[in-house]
């Protein structure tokens, strides 16, 4: 069994985010990472950039998070070797773009599958964990797209969306068992996530990745804002001041902002 006395449990490991995280927590001293992803190489060699080699508070493990048997042996394993979990981060995720009547039926359930499923199967394999020790933290990335739902979005949008829903919640559920749930809602900012997405046309990616490019938010700040939050045990993490932006926008003019949202789409077509 470890002695170190924090662990936390990120997916999506091989992730710009997911490392993100990943490098925070390590850099307190404190924590055990357990970085899980399908691609448990890739992952490593994410490790291997960030300096950090397995055995110095950082490992690998293999996982699919689209499917719930996979995280159920994953938390049986570290079970054994740990007597509590304090923090889950889902940041697995894929993205995807194009006008609803074009993507296809299989599209928004792979993206579903993945993004929504994937981080809904961590929660329910770490939470009776979590409640036999009364206490931890889970935290579940969506994205400002989930709550704009901005046009030609609708598959990432709605799975980003449902993240949102499910961690509001999964926190009421929560709170009286002392474990906190934070939902991360970050803006855009430069990772492969859109080059290694699915589009409907070239002019949506090329779109989406000219945002990412342009952004000033990076997957370090996103994180630091995120733990920050779940220090404070709070619900949201918004990241990024044009997410913050949107954020009080859609609450303060809803119609309007839809409105511009459709006319961005235009000027794209």
């Amino acid at each position: 069994m470890y002695a170190v006395a924090k662990l936390a449990l990120i997916s999506g490991g091989r992730g710009t985010l997911g490392a993100a995280f990943a490098k925070q927590l390590l850099s307190l001293g404190e924590w055990r990472v357990v970085l899980a992803d399908n691609d448990p190489p890739k992952a490593q060699a994410m490790l291997a950039r960030l300096d950090v080699r397995s055995g110095q508070g950082c490992e690998v493990r293999a996982l699919n998070v689209s499917r719930i048997e996979e995280w159920s042996e994953l938390i049986r394993l570290l079970q054994r070797e740990n007597p509590k979990i304090d923090l889950l981060v889902n940041s697995a995720g894929v993205a995807s773009g194009g006008e609803v009547h074009e993507v296809p039926p299989e599209e928004f359930q792979r993206v579903m599958q993945i993004n929504y499923f994937g981080t809904l199967y961590g929660c329910q394999a770490v939470v009776p964990w979590m409640k036999s020790s009364g206490s931890g933290h889970i935290v579940n990335v969506a994205s400002i797209t989930g709550f704009l739902s901005p046009p030609a979005t609708a598959a990432y949008a709605s799975s980003k969306a449902a993240v949102i829903a499910l961690s509001e919640s999964l926190y009421a559920e929560l709170r009286p068992h002392g474990i906190g749930v934070t939902v991360s809602v970050p803006g855009f900012f430069p990772s492969p996530l859109v080059e290694r997405g699915t589009f409907s046309e070239e002019s949506l990616r090329q779109e989406a990745q000219s945002y990412a490019d342009r952004a000033t938010l990076t997957a370090d700040e996103v994180a630091e804002a995120t733990l920050r939050a779940v220090d404070r045990k709070q619900l949201y993490a918004v990241s990024g001041s044009r997410a913050r932006w949107y954020w009080r926008l859609k609450r303060l003019a809803p119609q309007w902002l839809a409105n511009r949202l459709s006319k961005k789409l235009s000027s794209i077509n």
